[in-house]
């Protein structure tokens, strides 16, 4: 019998699209991403759920109420759902809105901005405050995160004024 290779390269001859799209990869990667965000219980409870019976399964298993489960899930959804938001740069009307506790929320997790009291949201006296470390730093590596923090700031009123409202708006 004989065996021999029509082409070396099969799937490379075919013309269309091979597997998933790569929109639905990065969406899929999105969801990964946004899942491992979430804290554990909503993730358990998105994970383990996917139809009412098995949501009154996941209730007995875990000692709870089905009311309380169900309730747990619609948060876990919520929580999912505004991390997979991705708001349109150019539709003015449609960008979410942040507030001040939302800029000290973002701020609190910058790194570089721990040291700093970001609570409540007082971009001036922040400001003030990076300037003065930034007059005393005196070794390179104080005035190198002293620019951490500078560009951390940059970075957050760029947000804000992008996306925060003021009075008069």
């Amino acid at each position: 019998m004989r065996r021999f290779i029509l082409d070396p390269q099969p799937l490379g001859r075919l013309r269309g699209v091979v597997g998933p799209s790569l929109d639905a990869q990065i969406e899929a990667r999105e969801m990964l991403e946004a899942l491992a965000e979430l804290k554990p219980w909503q993730r358990e409870a998105l994970l383990a759920v996917d139809q009412p019976a098995s949501l009154a399964q996941y209730a007995k298993a875990r000692g709870m109420h089905p009311g309380t489960a169900a309730s747990r899930l619609r948060l876990a959804r919520e929580a999912l759902a505004l991390r997979l938001r991705r708001p349109s740069m150019n539709d003015r009307e449609k960008r979410r809105v942040l507030t001040d506790e939302d800029l000290s929320f973002l701020a609190e997790r910058a790194r570089a901005l721990e040291s700093y009291a970001v609570r409540p949201w007082d971009r001036e006296r922040l400001w003030t405050a990076v300037l003065g470390a930034q007059m005393e730093a005196r070794t390179r590596r104080e005035r190198e995160a002293v620019a951490e923090v500078r560009g951390a700031l940059q970075i957050l009123d760029a947000v804000e004024r992008h996306f925060a409202r003021k009075e008069g708006r």
